[in-house]
């Protein structure tokens, strides 16, 4: 129901829906299947929108229950979805177009000697852990040498558990297990010495943590659990060109390639890696180390230095990261060197990042404050949004809706010549009609007239929005596509 735009009828006692969770939360290409929604959505039915082409639900009789369909051709990843009624709109949450085949998790299957067959590989399983205590166990066949490879998808979902992944063989005996890999979301990669038959459990703790110190379950715990085998070790490795050693010192410094990205590793003790790269007097050049975002216990930190190795800049980690990240102005035309390393000196082949240096381009960008907002007929409200400028950029720039329906107005917004907060008003005629659907708020350059979209982010480091710090790694991470309810005209007394 993509581009949604209804009218309503009579106005009726209702609070706008909330969504937290679906489950099974992805389905794959050319099923049809029911999805039992957590939240709060009375009266029912509700009306349900859906970013992105190949998927539809339906509303099913009994409340909290859709009918998802998912067309043969509906490209895989992650869609935006949203309930909505003539009160409002709920918060976006994620569903998942898969690329394997895809089962569902089916009870009981607790114990080894309950797990639930998965008869071939690789699949995906749309679990959930249903009450306290629970664990989900999982029966995979392997051959001797062969990599099994597993993988969860919970935090990364908005899911209520921080998960653990465990293989055990048929008996209960642990092979291998992780707590958290990239994010609160365990992997495992473990190499299977003989013929068997193993079991991949899932439990976890709620999150956000409470005092409890038992196994969590319940409607907010779902997941997806990615299992794949193959003859080699699956490489977490984000692709890039490969660094050459030795490259320790100023006078071996290894030249970047022309995109300006690079992968290397700090193999032995105390490992330095540098490059040489060419710069532009007054020029911005953003310098970024990722390791832990691709699974590296790596603590690293980048540094520029001149021909001398004399430091010009330094960072260890940024924006509650444990990667660094450097916006660094060129005081000349030349050539300089940039520097990785770790803060523990710590060496081997898992001590793994990746290595970008971009000039930067003056750039536009925005962020709405809110994903939706609601209008009476004859009122005014207003959107309020964050404007930054990126890398020198200085021309005028007024901020203006989109897309509005009949009715509303808003004069554009000039913003401010520095980064801030501004707000943009919306007026709304005494005879609105009722309206719900997607809208859009751009930022135009003054001259050129070319148009960046706000952004509104599911994502937040350092504010609470749901979770402690807030979910700093998603699945689908922000929408261009806010949303605007006219709300319907109270009924004429008589």
């Amino acid at each position: 129901m993509s581009g949604l735009a209804l009218l309503f009828g009579p106005v009726t006692h209702a609070a706008a829906p909330t969504l937290e969770h679906l489950y099974p939360a992805g389905a794959g290409p050319g099923s049809t299947n029911v999805v039992a929604l957590h939240g709060k959505f009375d009266p029912w039915p509700v009306q349900v929108d859906v970013e992105g082409a190949g998927v539809r639900f339906q509303c099913q009789t009994h409340s909290g229950k859709l009918e998802v369909i998912v067309t043969a051709d509906a490209s895989p990843g992650p869609r935006l979805v949203r309930l909505f009624n003539a009160e409002g709109a709920g918060e976006p949450r994620i569903f998942v177009v898969g690329t394997a085949p895809e089962l569902a998790e089916t009870e009981p299957n607790n114990s080894p000697g309950a797990a639930q067959e998965v008869p071939r590989l690789p699949a995906t399983i749309n679990g959930r852990l249903d009450r306290t205590g629970d664990v989900d166990s999982f029966a995979v066949k392997l051959t001797a040498g062969q990599w099994l490879e597993a993988r969860l998808d919970a935090f990364t979902l908005m899911s209520g558990v921080d998960a653990v992944l465990r293989v055990v063989s048929s008996r209960g005996l642990e092979l291998a297990w992780n707590h958290d890999f990239i994010t609160f979301d365990p992997r495992i990669a473990w190499r299977s010495p003989t013929d068997q038959t193993v079991v991949v459990q899932v439990f976890g703790f709620r999150y956000p943590a409470d005092a409890s110190v038992v196994l969590a379950g319940g409607e907010e715990a779902v997941y997806r659990l990615h299992l794949a085998a193959a003859s080699e070790a699956p490489d977490p490795r984000p692709p890039a060109s490969e660094e050459v050693e030795p490259n320790d010192t100023v006078a071996t410094a290894e030249a970047l390639p022309a995109d300006g990205m690079i992968r290397g590793t700090l193999g032995k003790v105390g490992d330095e890696d540098r490059f040489r790269f060419t710069t532009e007097e007054g020029k911005v050049y953003s310098i970024t180390v990722e390791a832990a975002v691709w699974g590296s216990p790596l603590d690293d930190w980048v540094r520029v230095e001149d021909g001398d190795g004399k430091e010009l800049a330094f960072n260890d980690d940024s924006e509650n990261s444990r990667d660094p990240h450097l916006d660094w102005k060129a005081a000349r035309t030349g050539e300089f060197v940039v520097a990785v390393g770790s803060r523990t000196h710590r060496g081997d082949r898992d001590q793994f990042y990746r290595l970008a240096v971009r000039k930067g381009v003056p750039a536009l960008r925005g962020r709405a404050l809110a994903s939706s907002l609601v209008i009476d007929p004859g009122s005014t409200n207003e959107l309020k949004f964050a404007v930054n400028r990126l890398y020198g950029f200085t021309g005028a720039v007024e901020v203006a809706f989109r897309d509005l329906p009949a009715g509303l107005s808003s004069g554009p917004v000039v913003a401010p010549t520095s980064d801030g907060e501004v707000s943009l008003r919306l007026v709304a005629a005494t005879n609105a009609a009722a309206f719900s659907g997607p809208i859009r708020v751009v930022l135009v350059e003054g001259g050129s007239g070319r148009e960046t979209p706000l952004d509104y982010e599911l994502i937040s480091r350092g504010e609470n929005n749901g979770v402690p710090q807030g979910w700093w790694r998603l699945l689908l991470e922000r929408t261009q596509r806010l949303w605007l309810t006219v709300k319907p005209k109270p009924a004429e007394k008589k």
